[in-house]
């Protein structure tokens, strides 16, 4: 199959890599010969009175809550046989149709330059490159800035326009899930360069591997604990479960021995899901190991009621390196708990000032469970 103009389109950055993601499924599922439009809208009459494509409706929610594309594929049968499908955020008739691609539909490039190609290059046309990479930023929600600030919206400018140069000087979120404060206040580097902090983080930020806070909504507490349930609930029931917490997903020392304690449990019966607030290299190599994952953005700002319904059925917790050590604090509340620490006395100090952080040191004073992998990390605390 040719998808070269949707590839092109990704490259030149026209769309970010989960909206091209998502197009190329809807792209592929339509035109599946294993996808029923008509049998789907029949079997759901709940997205036929939405008024959402049958096909946009299976790849963003149908797969999720067990539903079918057509009465000739079981995507729950395939799920359970491709749980990191989960993670991936593949629905399961891609999946199968990249497997065996004799059945792969050809999709010409004039109807994806109609669906996609005019739509992405009209919209941005004139627009600067900062402006872009807001614009198709997933942290930037244009209806909920106006709707949060009807000040702006009153004024009748660019939302995008008006937090650029503007909102964020005033403390103005561009959404919930971007906490502008939250990531100035962890980074004194970029408060003093004085940029805006939504666009150092899609520049440089994401690549960092910094991690940004959000402003808590019960919808988002609600979507990162289904996605744990997914992959909670396609584990063996009778094997014990464990979630390790790393505070990056680098292949450095710290993470990447997080990665060998994964190989040794995984071979000793245990069940095993990894949590991170940023992506990374080590993904791929959890995944190549059949160890699945997830990025939790937020997961150093969520509640303790969030943790005890998301990890009912988990057994232990491992939180990696004294980064983590607010969270372990946190945990062991309502799991057993134990901080894995690798650092000497840098993890205690504030990367910018070189000065202690004392609130770092009262939190580990009261963690009950500590492994240290050194004498010098002993030492240390």
């Amino acid at each position: 199959m040719k998808l070269k103009l949707l590839k092109l389109v990704r490259f030149f950055h026209i769309i970010n890599k989960e909206k091209y993601n998502e197009k190329r499924q809807i792209e592929i599922v339509k035109k599946s010969p294993l996808f029923d439009r008509k049998w789907y809208l029949e079997q759901n009459p709940d997205v036929k009175a939405k008024k959402i494509g049958a096909a946009r409706h299976y790849v963003k929610y149908g797969w999720k809550e067990g539903r079918n594309p057509s009465k000739d594929f079981d995507g729950n049968t395939h799920l359970n046989e491709y749980p990191e499908l989960v993670v991936k955020n593949w629905c399961p008739l891609f999946h199968y149709m990249t497997l065996y691609k004799e059945l792969m539909p050809k999709v010409s490039l004039k109807e994806i330059m109609h669906n996609l190609a005019n739509k992405y290059s009209k919209k941005y046309k004139g627009k600067s490159n900062d402006y872009k990479l807001i614009a198709r930023s997933k942290f930037f929600d244009k209806k909920w800035y106006l709707k949060q600030y009807p000040d702006v919206k009153k004024a009748k400018v660019d939302p995008i326009e008006h937090y650029m140069k503007y909102g964020w000087k005033e403390g103005r979120n561009p959404s919930p899930k971007f906490d502008i404060n939250g990531y100035l206040s962890r980074y004194n580097d970029v408060k003093k360069a004085n940029i805006c902090p939504l666009l150092h983080y899609e520049k440089y930020g994401k690549k960092e591997g910094r991690i940004i806070k959000c402003i808590i909504t019960q919808d988002l507490e609600m979507e990162y604990e289904t996605k744990i349930q997914n992959i909670v609930s396609r584990m063996d029931k009778n094997s014990k479960k464990i979630v390790l917490f790393s505070h990056e997903l680098t292949i450095t020392g710290a993470p990447f021995a997080l990665l060998n304690i994964a190989k040794i449990l995984k071979k000793n019966g245990w069940e095993i899901l990894v949590i991170s607030p940023s992506e990374g290299p080590l993904g791929k190599l959890l995944l190549e190991n059949g160890i699945p994952y997830l990025v939790i953005h937020h997961m150093l700002d969520l509640n303790i009621s969030f943790y005890l319904r998301s990890l009912k059925s988990i057994n232990f917790v491992l939180c990696n390196t004294v980064i983590l050590s607010s969270l372990a604090s946190k945990l062991q509340n309502i799991l057993p708990t134990l901080l894995y620490i690798h650092e000497g006395k840098e993890g205690i100090c504030d990367v910018n000032t070189n000065e202690v952080i004392t609130d770092r040191i009262n939190i580990l004073n009261n963690i009950k469970s500590v492994a240290c992998v050194s004498p010098l990390a002993k030492e240390s605390y």
